[in-house]
Protein backbone atom coordinates (compact mmCIF):
# COMPACT_ATOMS: atom_id res chain seq x y z
CA UNK A 1 0.00 0.00 0.00
CA UNK A 2 3.07 2.23 0.40
CA UNK A 3 4.59 1.83 -2.70
CA UNK A 4 1.68 2.70 -4.34
CA UNK A 5 0.98 6.01 -2.35
CA UNK A 6 4.56 6.74 -3.30
CA UNK A 7 4.09 5.79 -6.70
CA UNK A 8 0.64 7.94 -6.91
CA UNK A 9 2.30 11.12 -5.22
CA UNK A 10 5.41 11.24 -7.75
CA UNK A 11 3.24 10.99 -10.38
CA UNK A 12 1.13 13.44 -9.12
CA UNK A 13 4.66 16.03 -8.67
CA UNK A 14 5.59 14.71 -12.25
CA UNK A 15 2.21 15.96 -13.63
CA UNK A 16 2.24 19.25 -11.47
CA UNK A 17 5.70 19.96 -12.41
CA UNK A 18 4.91 19.52 -16.36
CA UNK A 19 1.97 21.89 -15.63
CA UNK A 20 3.71 24.62 -14.52
CA UNK A 21 6.32 24.06 -16.99
CA UNK A 22 3.58 24.80 -19.65
CA UNK A 23 1.89 27.49 -18.36
CA UNK A 24 5.27 29.41 -17.60
CA UNK A 25 7.04 28.71 -20.78
CA UNK A 26 3.36 28.97 -23.16
CA UNK A 27 3.35 32.25 -25.16
CA UNK A 28 0.27 34.32 -24.56
CA UNK A 29 -2.30 35.66 -27.39
CA UNK A 30 -0.56 39.04 -26.82
CA UNK A 31 3.16 38.07 -27.53
CA UNK A 32 2.13 36.62 -30.43
CA UNK A 33 0.06 39.79 -31.64
CA UNK A 34 2.96 41.53 -30.45
CA UNK A 35 5.91 39.59 -32.69
CA UNK A 36 3.77 39.83 -35.31
CA UNK A 37 3.47 43.60 -35.13
CA UNK A 38 7.43 43.91 -34.84
CA UNK A 39 8.07 41.52 -37.90
CA UNK A 40 5.59 44.04 -39.66
CA UNK A 41 7.28 46.83 -38.33
CA UNK A 42 11.08 45.40 -39.27
CA UNK A 43 9.88 44.47 -42.82
CA UNK A 44 8.95 48.11 -43.12
CA UNK A 45 12.18 49.24 -41.55
CA UNK A 46 13.97 47.26 -44.26
CA UNK A 47 12.32 48.31 -47.16
CA UNK A 48 13.09 51.48 -46.24
CA UNK A 49 16.56 51.31 -45.44
CA UNK A 50 17.54 49.65 -48.88
CA UNK A 51 15.48 52.24 -50.80
CA UNK A 52 17.34 54.69 -49.23
CA UNK A 53 20.37 53.79 -48.68
CA UNK A 54 21.57 51.32 -51.55
CA UNK A 55 20.52 49.97 -54.09
CA UNK A 56 20.68 46.15 -54.41
CA UNK A 57 19.48 42.74 -56.53
CA UNK A 58 17.78 41.37 -53.72
CA UNK A 59 17.32 41.82 -49.67
CA UNK A 60 15.91 39.96 -46.75
CA UNK A 61 14.82 40.54 -43.50
CA UNK A 62 14.27 38.84 -39.68
CA UNK A 63 13.19 40.80 -36.14
CA UNK A 64 15.31 38.92 -33.91
CA UNK A 65 13.33 38.76 -30.37
CA UNK A 66 15.91 37.63 -28.67
CA UNK A 67 18.35 40.58 -29.60
CA UNK A 68 15.84 43.34 -30.04
CA UNK A 69 17.64 43.45 -33.86
CA UNK A 70 15.96 44.09 -37.12
CA UNK A 71 18.60 42.29 -39.07
CA UNK A 72 18.62 42.71 -42.93
CA UNK A 73 20.49 40.91 -45.70
CA UNK A 74 21.76 42.87 -48.74
CA UNK A 75 22.81 41.17 -51.77
CA UNK A 76 24.61 43.25 -54.89
CA UNK A 77 26.27 40.75 -58.47
CA UNK A 78 28.24 42.70 -60.41
CA UNK A 79 30.20 43.46 -63.43
CA UNK A 80 34.08 42.65 -62.20
CA UNK A 81 35.76 46.00 -63.14
CA UNK A 82 39.04 44.56 -63.43
CA UNK A 83 38.29 41.43 -65.25
CA UNK A 84 35.57 41.80 -68.26
CA UNK A 85 33.12 39.25 -68.10
CA UNK A 86 33.92 38.50 -64.40
CA UNK A 87 31.60 39.24 -61.42
CA UNK A 88 31.52 40.06 -57.63
CA UNK A 89 28.48 38.52 -55.09
CA UNK A 90 28.05 39.94 -51.99
CA UNK A 91 25.99 39.98 -49.31
CA UNK A 92 26.15 42.24 -46.12
CA UNK A 93 23.84 41.68 -42.84
CA UNK A 94 23.04 44.98 -40.98
CA UNK A 95 20.50 46.19 -37.99
CA UNK A 96 18.14 48.25 -40.52
CA UNK A 97 17.26 50.56 -36.99
CA UNK A 98 21.26 51.45 -37.35
CA UNK A 99 21.24 52.85 -40.80
CA UNK A 100 24.33 52.91 -43.21
CA UNK A 101 26.95 53.85 -40.62
CA UNK A 102 26.00 50.95 -38.53
CA UNK A 103 27.72 48.01 -38.04
CA UNK A 104 28.14 44.97 -40.47
CA UNK A 105 27.06 41.59 -38.62
CA UNK A 106 27.94 39.33 -41.61
CA UNK A 107 29.80 39.98 -45.13
CA UNK A 108 30.79 37.83 -47.94
CA UNK A 109 32.42 38.80 -51.28
CA UNK A 110 32.96 35.99 -54.38
CA UNK A 111 34.55 36.82 -57.76
CA UNK A 112 32.66 34.50 -60.18
CA UNK A 113 36.08 34.56 -63.20
CA UNK A 114 34.85 35.02 -66.63
CA UNK A 115 33.38 32.40 -68.02
CA UNK A 116 31.08 31.54 -64.83
CA UNK A 117 27.22 31.60 -64.52
CA UNK A 118 26.59 34.89 -63.06
CA UNK A 119 24.69 33.08 -59.98
CA UNK A 120 26.81 29.72 -59.56
CA UNK A 121 28.15 31.17 -56.64
CA UNK A 122 29.68 27.96 -55.49
CA UNK A 123 32.35 28.07 -58.17
CA UNK A 124 33.16 31.42 -57.35
CA UNK A 125 36.55 32.23 -55.29
CA UNK A 126 35.64 33.76 -51.93
CA UNK A 127 37.47 36.74 -51.17
CA UNK A 128 35.51 37.76 -47.81
CA UNK A 129 33.48 35.85 -45.40
CA UNK A 130 32.65 36.17 -41.93
CA UNK A 131 29.37 36.05 -39.83
CA UNK A 132 30.25 38.19 -36.76
CA UNK A 133 33.40 36.64 -35.29
CA UNK A 134 33.41 33.79 -37.10
CA UNK A 135 35.80 33.57 -40.17
CA UNK A 136 33.83 31.40 -43.30
CA UNK A 137 35.27 29.89 -46.87
CA UNK A 138 31.85 29.62 -48.38
CA UNK A 139 28.93 30.43 -49.88
CA UNK A 140 27.00 27.64 -48.27
CA UNK A 141 28.51 28.06 -44.99
CA UNK A 142 27.86 32.14 -44.63
CA UNK A 143 24.38 31.54 -45.45
CA UNK A 144 23.97 28.26 -43.07
CA UNK A 145 26.21 30.34 -40.65
CA UNK A 146 23.58 33.80 -40.65
CA UNK A 147 20.36 31.69 -40.93
CA UNK A 148 21.88 30.11 -37.53
CA UNK A 149 23.12 33.59 -36.13
CA UNK A 150 20.51 35.99 -37.04
CA UNK A 151 17.50 34.16 -38.77
CA UNK A 152 17.71 35.41 -41.74
CA UNK A 153 17.36 32.38 -44.75
CA UNK A 154 18.96 34.64 -47.83
CA UNK A 155 20.07 31.98 -49.99
CA UNK A 156 19.79 33.86 -53.25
Amino acid sequence: MKKNMKQNLLLSIVIIIIVIGYLVVKPTRSTQQTDFSLQSQCAQRAKDFVSANYPTDGYANHYNSKENKCFVELTDNKVNDYVVGGYNYMADVWDANDGPSGKIYAQINIYLPKGTSEFNYTAGKVEECFVGETQCNSYDQFNSLVKKAYGIDGNF
